[in-house]
């Protein structure tokens, strides 16, 4: 379960960076990902 917690984790680090960056393709695969390992997207603001 912790790998699972880690994973969503870093998964949503990802889709925060690629969104500030306006990356629709990498924003498309991250979101993918997540949606196969189930994951709950949070919102993150990078300053």
């Amino acid at each position: 379960m912790d790998n699972k917690i880690k994973s969503c984790q870093e998964l949503n680090t990802q889709l925060a960076i690629y969104r500030a960056f306006r990356n629709s393709h990498g924003v498309a695969a991250v979101l993918r990902e997540m949606a196969h390992e189930h994951c709950p997207i949070q919102t993150t603001i990078i300053r």
